[in-house]
């Protein structure tokens, strides 16, 4: 950019030197010019001073004289032009030369425009030069850097697949290790398993033999009775005692719809529907063991076994088991101050759990065998005493606590069957 800047400069030196040149001749031809006429315009005043003069002279020197005189002016006319014309032409080139004085003027800013900018730029560089040298360096010292990061990198690529390897074998060799645990554990799974129902047969095979053994002994150390049938010991309302209108030991009032519903508390209210009374007989040869049977009707309460409805119906047989309920405690001890409340085994999540819920408002759930639900408490209460407590015979049974701390005898199974 300098270079061309320069060039442009002296082309323009040039020019004005050379318009220069042209306006000193105009000027010097103009000075001749002038100089020539003057002299001209003095000879001819001189001479015509000289024919004034002499104008009485000789005629015959007038024809000579006249011709001289028109030659001179003739002169006269010609230099008089030619000034004309040297003035036009110093005109055009005074015009020419401000013309070129102007654009010379334009020219020397633009050179200094162009030297400002020269100098920015050239500072620029100067800038750029540093930060190119700067930024070798820093190339040279990153590329060095980059060498010794790939050097790095390799050597931890290396460590990688040599830590994998390690890795994979480690896998492989705890998934045969837990594989063979897994194995075994599915065998000790299995074994459980098999114990599992050989220990629930032997404690089915047990509870049957308890029951049985329990039957016998009633049979051999009660009291035998005359009457070979069940015998009448008492009338009795079953209540339930609850905290709210849901779950308790029998239907509520209209909750299934049961006829005549096995409930003694009217739509939740903690009210004795006097309606329901309850025979309750002692059965054959036994002091604890009672049947319980509408008075109204004659239906009697006996269990369909587990998670099945407790039917309420005519004409049962007093001789089924399931329609046969253990006391607590013997009948014969019952009276107008005894009060037993029941709840689920061992207490604990299971204290005041109900041992018969309603499941549902159809007829078909309404007396559903439970456990491990709603915490209530329940009791059966007669009109001879406050409350009694009873349980199925077969192999769907609870334990109790009477109120005064007095355990039942029976069975001593954890869960419910």
């Amino acid at each position: 950019m300098h270079s061309i800047v320069s060039l442009q400069i002296k082309k323009l030196a040039d020019e004005i030197t050379v318009q220069k040149a042209a306006t000193n001749d105009l000027k010097e031809r103009l000075a001749a010019a002038q100089a020539a006429a003057a002299e001209a315009q003095a000879t001819i005043a001189a001479k015509d001073a000289d024919i004034k003069k002499n104008a009485n002279v000789s005629r015959e020197h007038d024809l000579n004289d006249h011709k001289t005189i028109d030659r001179l002016a003739a002169q006269l006319q010609y230099e008089q032009a030619s000034k004309t014309e040297l003035q036009k032409n110093f005109n055009e080139q005074s015009d020419t030369l401000v013309e070129t004085e102007a654009r010379l003027q334009v020219a020397a800013d633009k050179v200094i425009s162009f030297t400002v900018r020269i100098t920015i730029v050239e500072a620029e560089l100067e800038v750029e030069r540093k930060d190119g040298r700067k930024l070798k360096t820093e190339n040279k010292d990153m590329s060095e850097n980059i060498s010794q990061l790939e050097k790095k990198i390799e050597g931890l690529q290396r460590q990688l697949q040599h830590d994998k390897r390690s890795q994979d074998e480690l896998v492989e060799s705890l998934s045969k290790e837990i594989s063979k645990l897994a194995n075994k554990v599915d065998e000790h799974e299995k074994e459980v398993s098999e114990k599992t129902i050989t220990f629930f047969t032997l404690e089915k095979e047990l509870w049957g033999k308890k029951s049985e053994f329990t039957y016998h002994l009633n049979e051999v150390h009660e009291p035998s009775y005359d009457v070979q049938g069940p015998k009448l010991r008492f009338r009795c309302n079953i209540r339930s005692e609850q905290s709210s209108s849901q779950d308790v030991f029998f239907d509520l009032n209209r909750a299934g719809g049961k006829t005549p519903a096995v409930h003694a508390i009217s739509g939740g209210s903690n009210k004795w529907n006097l309606n329901q009374i309850w025979d309750i007989y002692s059965a054959p040869n036994s002091n604890n063991r009672v049947i319980i049977k509408n008075t109204g009707n004659g239906s009697i309460i006996w269990s369909a076994g587990q998670q099945h409805t407790v039917r309420c119906d005519k004409d049962h047989g007093t001789s089924d088991l399931a329609a046969q309920w253990d006391l607590n405690i013997t009948i014969d001890n019952i009276n107008n101050n005894t009060q037993v409340r029941y709840w689920l085994p061992n207490g604990g999540h299971l204290f005041f759990s109900p041992i018969a819920k309603v499941t549902g408002d159809d007829a078909m759930t309404q007396y559903n065998l439970t456990h491990n639900v709603a915490r209530k408490l329940a009791s059966i209460s007669s009109v001879l005493l406050s409350s009694a407590y009873v349980k199925c015979t077969t192999s769907y049974a609870w334990y109790s606590t009477e109120k005064m701390n007095i355990h039942a005898a029976a069975h001593t199974s954890s869960s419910v069957h």
